[in-house]
């Protein structure tokens, strides 16, 4: 393809990309009481699965003040920060996916035959995908469903890199696309993670989706085709990313803060769930003089919509824990 006419397509793909964007602005709901396209049943039902959850109900506030104030909360949460060095390891690990069929030649088969052999291996995270959602929902567990995928996922770059036999290597494409089943579950993880207030919601996910592409970025730069066939560097790179994902280590002061030790480090995302651990514990110590208004108004909308008194919905509130 002559270089103009690939970017004149980049372009007119991109815009085509922006263009749904702003349409989508307008479309998609903000809040379960605001989504026009549902009954009004459906409205109180998708409400109340919201308390379900989490103890309070969602209310929408189209104030500045708000909105600034959710920014300034995200940026303040050590979490945050943890969920985007997760998701920018993640989006690197993954970055195989951008030269799936490049890779995929290395086998030595034709053009029309390597496209071919190369849409197989996504049926597998395919199926993954449903089963770990699943299980993740009934389990209220997240780490081990996110870390065990990405170990999966690390053994086949170990193998791509070890062999150019056709069966192990082209094995090893299966074991890699098994990764993405893992990297599901870190979005809907840190969706969890921050519930309240919907503005710090909002701008935490925000933050969280839009730098980790920062990863893919890096990931375009370690496919180069001096590499090939083996790609042993990409290889490295690429377990080295999921690896660090489970295994780098964090200060030792980082969990001092919250639980007192002062000579421990521990993992990236065992940091995290030891600091929802903590936090959970934190919430049983919450007494409702302690409250902020906020807090009080969606919780006294949570109890309306149950039909329950303000005090059961405390109750409630007081249930909801991190997922870790």
């Amino acid at each position: 393809m002559e270089p103009t006419l690939h970017f004149r397509l980049f372009f007119i793909e991109g815009s085509i990309t922006i263009l749904i964007a702003f349409i989508s602005m307008g479309l998609l709901p903000n809040y379960p009481n605001s989504t026009m396209w549902l009954t009004a049943e459906q409205r109180h039902l998708a409400q109340v699965r919201v308390v379900e959850d989490i103890g309070e109900a969602d209310v929408e506030y189209n104030h500045f003040a708000r909105i600034f104030e959710g920014l300034i909360l995200a940026i303040k949460d050590l979490k945050v920060y943890l969920f985007i060095l997760l998701s920018v390891l993640e989006a690197l690990g993954a970055s195989f996916s951008n030269f799936f069929p490049t890779f995929t030649s290395t086998l030595g088969y034709s053009t029309t035959i390597t496209l071919l052999i190369a849409a197989p291996p996504w049926v597998v995270p395919a199926i993954t995908n449903l089963f770990d959602a699943w299980h993740a929902d009934r389990t209220g567990e997240r780490f081990f469903h996110l870390i065990i995928w990405w170990g999966v996922a690390i053994v086949g770059y170990i193998i791509a890199a070890s062999t150019m036999a056709t069966a192990p290597r082209y094995f090893s494409l299966y074991l890699m696309t098994i990764g993405y089943t893992g990297n599901a579950v870190t979005i809907v993880w840190a969706a969890n993670t921050f519930p309240r207030p919907p503005s710090k919601r909002a701008v935490a996910l925000a933050l969280v989706t839009s730098i980790s592409r920062a990863g893919s970025i890096i990931g375009s730069y370690i496919w180069k085709a001096s590499w090939g066939p083996r790609y042993h560097q990409t290889m490295l790179i690429t377990s080295c990313s999921y690896a660090f994902g489970i295994i780098v280590a964090c200060s030792n002061g980082l969990l001092y803060c919250y639980e007192g030790y002062s000579n421990r480090t521990d993992l990236v995302l065992q940091v995290i769930r030891r600091l929802l651990i903590c936090e959970n514990k934190h919430m049983e110590q919450l007494e409702i003089d302690s409250m902020e208004r906020a807090q009080l108004e969606r919780i006294e909308k949570a109890a309306e919509l149950e039909g329950t008194t303000f005090e059961e919905a405390v109750m409630r509130r007081k249930q909801f824990r991190y997922l870790y």
